[in-house]
């Protein structure tokens, strides 16, 4: 697949996880966070947050420790989504 159609797809992939952030958030305020937790992470995925846990702390989904607290960056989250479906080595 060229290069263009794979940007498009990432732009359009980019802006269904950000629709689907915003309509799902319990606390629904203006303010739009860059990082979403890993109930928020799971809920998008269709998995628990153990799997998740999991995930981070193999380095698989890229995440941020804060002490017990695991945070996955917006920006980061959609890029490896993205690019998880194109590697067909996964």
């Amino acid at each position: 697949m060229n290069e263009n159609l794979r940007n498009v797809f990432h732009e359009l992939n980019k802006e269904i996880i950000i629709n689907l952030i915003k309509s799902t958030r319990e606390d629904k305020d203006d303010v739009f966070r860059v990082a979403l937790t890993v109930t928020e992470v799971a809920s998008l995925l269709g998995l628990n947050n153990t799997k998740i846990y999991k995930l981070a702390k193999d380095g698989i989904i890229p995440s941020i420790r804060f002490g017990s607290r695991i945070i996955i960056p917006i920006t980061a989250f959609i890029y490896w989504l993205d690019e998880s479906a194109w590697d067909k080595s996964a």
